[in-house]
């Protein structure tokens, strides 16, 4: 009899203890996010784990909050969720920086459990006006992205790449030879993409006969890509002492050099990748200049 009490008094607090474990809810909030918001719209993102409840008894009720002040305006859940009573809700607005919303869980017996997400918004923001330069041939302008924002670093791809000192910054030079349209995508350090939906258009305006031939049909640059060496040579007879200085696409001078025979010589070693101009100086007044790649 009693061995039999003994056992009775095991099976009861065994089974008190599996009924407290099953009386406990777990709730699942899901993991921290970052949602793109960009000029086409937020990205599709839902919140909640997989499951959002667990344990307990089901069937469970949910419940999504958050509060966000503008001023005197408060936003709740239910200004940036479709349904604030389901497991898994979709994101549907953003436009602040980040959101902590709180899942309550309450099973069927009453019992409650909590758990919280953060969720992150990478905004994109739009200059929509026209982008627009004239430049004459031969010349450079600085090109500006009409997007900006999401979460930093943000990196910049242009395309077409040709013409540019540099496709993947910001504020990079162009020095087409043709009338150009570029157009800019950013990244940021999320992954979320934006594409600048208005083109950069850039004129060129072609320089006239005379002065295309004074300026630079009387200046020879080979191999031009620059890849190891070029020569520099100025088609004149005279025999007097002309300056050449190469200036960057920031309007740095780089290097300066001089000669009495009209020849010059560069090497790769002194340049970084980019486009430069070539100016042939006599007397303070620039007499030629020609356009310099180096790759």
């Amino acid at each position: 009899m009693i061995q039999f009490f003994k056992f009775l008094i095991l099976f009861l607090f065994i089974s008190i203890q599996s009924m407290e474990a099953k009386s406990q809810c777990i709730a699942s909030a899901g993991f921290d996010k970052v949602v793109c918001s960009t000029f086409n719209g937020i990205e599709t993102k839902t919140i909640g784990g997989n499951p959002s409840a667990n344990l307990g008894s089901p069937p469970y009720i949910y419940k999504w909050e958050t509060l966000f002040t503008i001023g005197s305006y408060t936003l709740t859940a239910s200004d940036f969720l479709d349904d604030t009573s389901i497991a898994n809700p979709t994101i549907v607005n953003g436009g602040v920086d980040s959101l902590k919303f709180i899942l309550t869980v309450m099973d069927s017996l009453g019992i409650i459990c909590k758990d919280s997400v953060k969720i992150t918004f990478s905004n994109f923001g739009y200059i929509l006006q026209d982008k627009f330069i004239t430049i004459n041939q031969g010349d450079s302008a600085q090109i500006s992205p009409g997007v900006g924002g999401g979460i930093p670093p943000v990196l910049y791809e242009w395309t077409p790449k040709i013409n540019l000192s540099n496709p993947f910054i910001a504020n990079p030079w162009a020095s087409p030879d043709s009338s150009t349209y570029y157009v800019v995508t950013a990244t940021d350090a999320a992954g979320c993409q934006a594409t600048d939906p208005d083109v950069f258009e850039v004129y060129v305006n072609p320089v006239g006969i005379n002065d295309f031939s004074t300026l630079s049909s009387r200046i020879q640059v080979y191999p031009n890509p620059l890849v190891n060496q070029s020569k520099i040579l100025f088609n004149s007879t005279e025999n007097k002492l002309i300056i050449a200085k190469i200036i960057d696409s920031n309007g740095r001078l780089i290097k300066q050099i001089d000669s009495k025979n009209n020849v010059w010589q560069i090497e790769r070693n002194d340049f970084e990748v980019g486009f430069y101009s070539i100016q042939l100086i006599d007397e303070n007044k620039v007499i030629a200049s020609k356009k310099l790649i180096v790759q």
